[in-house]
């Protein structure tokens, strides 16, 4: 057994029921989903959402929420960091082969989508006009 894996820390690992561990980045993890609709709300009101944004933005998942999901979840391991590891790669971008569209869209929740002038403010950044220049 390798000396890492009969350390304090790798058997602090080991009882967590969520988390996998390794002497390399997090392996796995996995959560119990957002799966009531209330909640879900809490969510969006906590984030300041107006409960007009949160329909127009999520409304096909708070209507999904509507038929009662039942609660679920699990452990997903990343395919992606054991792949960087076992090619000793220091980065997750040496090995992930492709964005999840040539445009980096994801088709499934239609994003990215555009940001309000209130959130760009709140961030402290300002939108730009026009092509970048070989300057900024």
């Amino acid at each position: 057994m390798p000396k890492c894996w009969r350390s304090r820390t790798s058997a602090r690992c080991a009882r967590s029921p969520t988390t996998w561990c390794s002497t390399a980045p997090k392996l796995g993890s996995g959560s119990i989903r957002i799966h009531r609709q209330d909640v879900q709300r809490q969510i969006f009101r906590a984030l300041g959402m107006t409960e007009e944004e949160a329909k127009s933005r999520f409304g096909f998942f708070l209507e999904a929420l509507e038929y009662g999901t039942p609660p679920h979840g699990g452990i997903a391991l990343g395919l992606d960091r054991i792949v960087m590891i076992l090619a000793g790669a220091q980065s997750l971008r040496e090995v992930i082969p492709f964005p999840k569209t040539a445009k980096a869209v994801d088709m499934m929740v239609d994003a990215p989508t555009p940001v309000s002038e209130q959130q760009l403010k709140e961030l402290g950044f300002r939108q730009r006009s026009g092509p970048r220049s070989s300057r900024d």
